[in-house]
This record gives structure tokens, sequence and C-alpha cells, in this order.
């Protein structure tokens, strides 16, 4: 989640600098690859974490707890 976060205003940073939005590639180390739109690319990406911590949330609430001794 924290670089997802970190990329994401990283894009936003260049998108206020430059008139054009940023591209990320989607290979490896962002060297080749698929390219897309940064913003909207880390923007998902932080989503999909936020929705998976949220559902590992919901699991461990739902669990019924141990009792320990």
């Amino acid at each position: 989640y924290n670089a997802a976060q970190l990329a994401l205003e990283s894009a936003q940073a260049k998108l206020l600098k430059d008139t054009e939005r940023p591209v990320h590639k989607l290979g490896p180390l962002g060297l080749c690859g698929q390219q897309v739109d940064a913003l909207e690319h880390w923007a998902a990406r932080k989503a999909h974490y936020v929705a998976s911590v949220a559902q590992a949330q919901e699991t461990a609430a739902a669990a019924p707890r141990a009792c320990n001794g």
C-alpha cells in the first residue's frame, strides 16, 4: 500500500510540473511493457490494496477468538 501511495503522489507531482499526464510501463522494473496512465494505474492499485485490507479486517473480526490458557 505504501509503495502504491508513494508512486501515486509522485505521479501527481509530475502532473503539476508538466502539462502531459505521467505514464508508467507495466513490465519488469518499469523498463518495458505496456504503457499506461500512471495516475489511473496507481490509484487503481491503491484502491485494490485498501479493499484487500478491509476484507481481511472483516474476516478477522468475524472469526471466533481463541482463548489462551
